[in-house]
């Protein structure tokens, strides 16, 4: 079992093209590209700077070793979005994006899991890189956001995408969303816990969209 990043994958039913996120995957048959390198998560994590705490360090070296690969059979697809500003107005396309993504995987493999990630901004304010891109930073304009309402609008939004159960049905296997405070001026970011923030036990609650993950894959693949 391996790992693929920012896989271009295309629907073998309708032939339409989507880059996915990150795959758990049977490697291809094609040889690695020369001169790539081949990272395991552990390396990939310190290859782009990703800050680990110690326990996240120990944690991570605890599990069995994966390494990237060339993307062969797909068992579990994840679709990564984040909401950081605008939060009404990017409910259309992020809704879009994400329904498109399990039509795409389920198109090719059935059996696949078709997860969904989604990251939102519960901070009151926000400095859009494109809306100051060629601003002098002392004179950066904040984008503001009614909070905690807007935060809730995008939560109730993913309630419209589609999920399943079983192969077969139309929807998403697994669905989470976690909420940050990141004002992208500088100041530390933070994960938010407390409401809106889905709390454990909820629909699309972290541990318990990792626990289903984990229950789907041991049912659907045992064999492998």
């Amino acid at each position: 079992i391996t790992f693929g990043l920012n896989h271009q994958f295309t629907d073998f039913r309708t032939q339409k093209d989507k880059k996915l996120d990150l795959v758990i995957c049977r490697p291809a048959m094609r040889a690695w590209k020369k001169g790539r390198k081949r990272y395991d998560l552990a390396s990939f994590a310190h290859h782009n700077n990703i800050h680990l705490s110690r326990r996240e360090s120990v944690e991570l070296g605890a599990l069995p070793t994966l390494h990237e690969a060339i993307v062969g059979n797909v068992l579990i697809a994840v679709e990564a979005k984040a909401c950081m500003t605008e939060h009404i107005k990017a409910i259309p396309r992020l809704h879009s994006e994400l329904d498109s993504s399990h039509l795409i995987v389920h198109g090719e493999n059935d059996h696949a899991i078709a997860a969904g990630f989604v990251m939102i901004n519960i901070a009151d304010t926000f400095i859009s890189s494109d809306r100051n891109s060629d601003r002098d930073p002392s004179k950066f304009i904040a984008n503001y956001h009614r909070q905690p309402h807007c935060t809730m609008e995008v939560l109730n939004s993913l309630g419209n995408l589609n999920r399943r159960t079983r192969p077969g049905e139309v929807g998403y296997d697994a669905l989470c969303a976690i909420v940050v405070d990141c004002k992208n001026d500088g100041s530390p970011i933070q994960l938010h816990k407390l409401a809106p923030a889905p709390q454990p036990g909820s629909t699309y609650h972290y541990a318990d969209f990792i626990s289903r993950l984990r229950n789907f894959y041991e049912t659907r693949f045992a064999s492998i």
